[in-house]
């Protein structure tokens, strides 16, 4: 029956891209959601980012927010990302959210590992942007990361307590100290961001960001580590960390899936490099056609 079944589903596949064609978000090569290449991009090792960030500044002698990325955010990364949020490419989910899960477990091996309760926060959308998207792509991101550090929290827990406790009692226990995401934040007379600069992105988040009436008393003592797409100024996360530590929580880092580079050091990995159409089965690679730059959605 599996086997009948592995059939049916590949048959189901086939037809479904002979109606809908599938090609790669990054670069355009045909029948492949992300190509090898595109996809080695948001599978490397992640990166601190905060530094970058301007407005993460905390203007009082403290460090700025850790904020770690998965990648880069320029050329295919920045195709991957756009497709993803705003063309509809839910295709995409699994990738992302897993590259963002990964930069989470950077974050807290980097001295957030241990403390109260972990409350994993999405950066919340403009109700404008969910209503045009379908839905909120950063929570996608905010459950996988949730997931991921609650299978290492629950493994980690259960060994620790496998010789003190019941073996019976011990999972339980492991379930109930696993970090869960929440979605704690909404947005406060705010616009989107998109294709607002610096200044105008500082002015137009701040103090546009609240904590959930529902979700204060789950934040009172607890440590957050917030969610985003794509960072860049850094405007967007400063106001989520100030209306989290006015609830009485304790943000103790970000991670994003991409960040923008700062000016003076872009290096486009993919620079000089056209992508291919075809060439991965057998056939001659064509040069695709230039795509124009889409503008940065994050904040």
């Amino acid at each position: 029956m599996a086997g009948v079944l592995a059939v049916v589903g590949g048959w189901a596949t086939t037809l479904g891209r002979l109606v809908v064609p599938v090609a790669c978000a990054g670069c355009g090569v045909a029948d492949v959601v992300l190509c090898v290449p595109c996809a080695a991009l948001l599978g490397r090792p992640p990166e601190r980012c905060e530094q970058d960030a301007p407005r993460l500044d905390r203007c009082d002698g403290r460090p700025p927010l850790p904020v770690w990325r998965a990648a880069r955010y320029e050329g295919a990364v920045r195709e991957v990302v756009v497709a993803w949020k705003d063309r509809h490419r839910a295709d995409l989910d699994r990738v992302l959210a897993a590259a963002v899960a990964r930069a989470s477990s950077c974050a807290l091996d980097a001295g957030h590992a241990g403390g109260p309760a972990l409350v994993v926060v999405p950066v919340p959308s403009t109700a404008a942007a969910v209503r045009q998207r379908g839905r909120s792509p950063v929570d996608v991101l905010a459950r996988a990361v949730a997931r991921s550090l609650a299978r290492t929290a629950a493994s980690t827990l259960a060994r620790t307590l496998a010789c003190t406790v019941p073996c019976t009692v011990a999972p339980t226990m492991a379930r109930t100290a696993a970090p869960r995401a929440l979605r704690a934040l909404r947005r406060v007379r705010a616009r989107d961001q998109v294709g607002l600069g610096a200044r105008a992105r500082a002015h137009n988040v701040a103090d546009g960001v609240a904590v959930r009436r529902g979700a204060r008393t789950r934040l009172r003592g607890s440590r957050v580590l917030l969610v985003d797409d794509v960072l860049t100024t850094g405007a967007t996360l400063a106001a989520c960390e100030s209306a989290l530590r006015r609830a009485g929580a304790e943000v103790v880092g970000a991670v994003v899936l991409a960040a923008t580079p700062p000016p003076g050091s872009h290096r486009d990995e993919s620079a000089g490099q056209r992508p291919l159409l075809g060439g991965l089965d057998g056939v001659s690679p064509v040069a695709a056609p230039r795509r124009p730059t889409p503008t940065a959605t994050g904040g």
